[in-house]
């Protein structure tokens, strides 16, 4: 390659050492660096031999090591921070292999002089040269291992066996954790439609039965992905129009109410409380909650939407603690 000699080329060429990068305002130079990577035929294999030994610095599985090595470091620092990640093994098998599955079906393939190769096998490295990289005590370089070896173990037979613990998990009501990630494909429905009153109108039935109708009728579609459902309306008032259309909630794999003030993943423990009621995501709560002022944001949008004929007025009922929702009512003119 011939790159600039500042941004992101500078980083690319440190790892790959592949090209060379001179300066994008010297036209002389560029035409050199070119010729000379044409004209220069050891140097121009030389370049292509480094692209191709270290080109899994760019891949996925590094791209999560590097991640993960940044988290553990990270905890480390921190104590404090709550471990709330799943403990049993099964789900750390599974999370690795979801997390694996795009990279593992689209492997890309390059033609070197009409032999194939693939990223697969050169993500084959020594875990040792994880100490070379990773700086950090053997504590933490500990904790990348044993995730990388867990990486390693993935195969691409395995993903014909998660399709069918997939298919299992689904015919269960509660899982244990949510569908959504499992889904490689999501649709989000947004729909806020009412009438004058304020009620949710029947017209969004329709539409959301439409959508679902379009997406199964293709089985392999229909198969890979999931529903949310995206409205400014309270969960109360959501679940009432859902069940008016006998559409049933675990139908979507996430519903996102109150404006986006709530997270709800319908089949899932972690969003049901003892008595079997639907109830919001917390670790969203605690993420939006961060300097959220909900005082502030109140008394600035009243002052902004103050007028003396009161058309628009606080929805009590459709506010939450991180949602400040306002009607606006219908005056009609003479």
């Amino acid at each position: 390659m011939v790159a600039t000699k500042n941004g992101g080329p500078v980083d690319i060429h440190r790892a790959l050492n592949n090209g060379l990068l001179i300066d994008p305002h010297d036209h002389k130079a560029i035409a050199d660096a070119l010729l000379k990577l044409v004209a220069d035929k050891a140097q121009w294999l030389e370049c292509r031999k480094n692209g191709f030994r270290n080109i899994h610095l760019f891949s996925w599985p590094e791209h999560c090591r590097t991640y993960l090595t940044r988290v553990a470091a990270c905890r480390m620092r921190h104590p404090q921070w709550q471990t709330d990640t799943p403990t049993d093994e099964i789900a750390v098998e599974e999370s690795l292999g979801d997390s694996l599955t795009d990279f593992q079906e689209s492997s890309l393939r390059l033609s070197i002089d009409g032999e194939k190769g693939s990223l697969n096998g050169s993500t084959d490295y020594d875990l040792e040269e994880v100490d070379e990289v990773t700086e950090g005590g053997p504590e933490l370089q500990d904790q990348v291992k044993r995730i990388l070896n867990k990486i390693k173990k993935h195969s691409p037979n395995q993903g014909i066996d998660s399709t069918k613990k997939q298919d299992e998990i689904l015919g269960h009501t509660v899982s244990k954790y949510p569908l959504l990630r499992r889904r490689r494909r999501l649709f989000v429905i947004a729909l806020d439609c009412y009438n004058d009153k304020g009620e949710p109108m029947k017209k969004m039935l329709e539409l959301i039965k439409e959508v679902f109708r379009a997406i199964r009728s293709d089985i392999q579609m229909s198969r890979i992905s999931g529903f949310a459902l995206s409205t400014a309306m309270p969960i109360s008032e959501t679940l009432e129009l859902l069940r008016s259309g006998k559409i049933k909630p675990t139908d979507f794999d996430a519903l996102i109410c109150s404006s986006g003030s709530e997270v709800y993943y319908p089949g899932t423990a972690q969003c049901m409380d003892a008595d079997g009621k639907l109830r919001a995501d917390q670790d969203y709560v605690t993420h939006i909650d961060y300097r959220w002022g909900y005082d502030g944001v109140k008394r600035t949008i009243s002052k902004m939407m103050n007028s003396r004929d009161k058309t628009v007025v606080e929805d009590s009922t459709a506010s939450n603690a991180h949602c400040v929702s306002f009607l606006i009512r219908y005056c009609k003119t003479s």
